[in-house]
């Protein structure tokens, strides 16, 4: 009863009329040179009542649920509980969600049509579908909201138009709103900002914003490194931040060496350890002999890299982190905070 309650008042009371076209979905067009699989979902134009049923069957008849994807969102908003909705979809798929745009460029050179990423918004109903993934993209003062509304009153404000049982359905409401954006981790803080601005404006959040209330979650990024001791010799560690694998900076055999871990399916230890051609720390390239790697534990694989002393005396790119190619690409989000004073340390440390 109360599920159908929720339903008949989010449909009726909170759907906005249409100022763009219904949202639509589609797989990008390959973006690399080769034509291999491309990074995101485009999820382009208003949200609707149906949306979030249309996405599933998006992924579930075209296959796509075999893989995670990103879904880019370019919204400027529609109907509430649909935006709440396709963030449940979303979310029950594991996927992740970017604000931006897709953009169609010409065929490369080897004739497959690529897109890359262009500028985009996420605001009022699309805020709900974007905290819905599993970890969350975006730029600064692209994710915004404002109080739900109906049309009629915003065309005659002093209209009286609301019952008390209206009022009670508004405080039901706002209980499962504030329920859905604290389960899917965000500071129900953005609650009051939407409540706060008026249905005419937009509150957009800033960087900072973002990530203090968690609206922006990245779980492939690397925290802040930390000192700690491994057998008599001092270590620093930072941890992903789904705590699945962790980076590790320590002394070894007079070097500092940097081991990481990330995702490698299949294969053995010499194809682990020939995949990586070139590897960039920091803005500096780390030479192909001092980079060596193993296979882990399921499909991982370990990779230890010998740091030059470049590293201690360069001018560092701390936003870059760790990057390499060849038939493996690598790129690892490591934290730049604090990573110089304590490679510094341990170097001096160094048995």
């Amino acid at each position: 009863m109360v599920k159908y309650l929720l339903f008949l008042v989010f449909t009726i009371i909170f759907s906005t009329p249409a100022f763009c076209a219904p949202m639509k979905f589609r797989i990008a067009s390959p973006n690399t040179a080769d034509g291999g699989l491309p990074d995101w979902i485009v999820a382009d134009g208003e949200i609707t009542s149906t949306t979030a049923d249309e996405f599933r069957k998006f992924i579930i008849n075209g296959g796509h649920d075999r893989y995670k994807w990103t879904v880019l969102l370019n919204s400027t908003g529609g109907n509430l509980i649909g935006g709440v909705k396709l963030g449940e979809v979303i979310r029950k798929f594991g996927f992740g969600t970017k604000v931006g745009s897709s953009i169609l460029d010409n065929p490369n050179s080897s004739g497959f049509p690529f897109e890359h990423e262009g500028a985009g918004v996420c605001v009022s109903a699309c805020v709900f579908s974007f905290i819905g993934g599993v970890y969350r993209i975006a730029e600064s003062n692209t994710v915004g909201v404002h109080q739900h509304y109906i049309a009629e009153a915003l065309r005659s404000p002093d209209a009286r138009l609301f019952s008390s049982r209206d009022f009670s359905d508004q405080q039901i409401i706002s209980g499962v709103l504030t329920e859905y954006v604290v389960r899917m981790g965000v500071d129900a803080r953005i609650l009051t900002a939407a409540g706060l601005t008026q249905p005419q404006d937009i509150y957009l959040f800033s960087f900072d914003e973002m990530v203090k209330y968690g609206i922006t979650y990245d779980s492939f990024s690397y925290r802040q490194w930390k000192l700690d001791e491994y057998k008599s010799s001092l270590i620093a560690v930072s941890y992903r931040n789904d705590e699945k694998v962790k980076a590790i900076l320590f002394c070894k055999g007079g070097s500092l060496v940097l081991s990481v871990q990330k995702s490698f399916f299949g294969g053995n230890d010499q194809e682990v350890a020939s995949a990586i051609s070139w590897v960039h720390l920091f803005g500096v390239l780390i030479p192909d002999q001092s980079v060596s790697g193993r296979k882990g534990k399921g499909d991982t694989a370990i990779y230890e890299l010998i740091l030059p002393d470049e590293i201690l005396t360069s001018k560092l790119n701390l936003n870059q982190g760790l990057s390499g190619g060849f038939r493996n690409i690598m790129s690892v989000k490591l934290s730049g905070e604090k990573f110089v004073p304590y490679a510094k340390l341990i170097k001096k440390n160094c048995a």
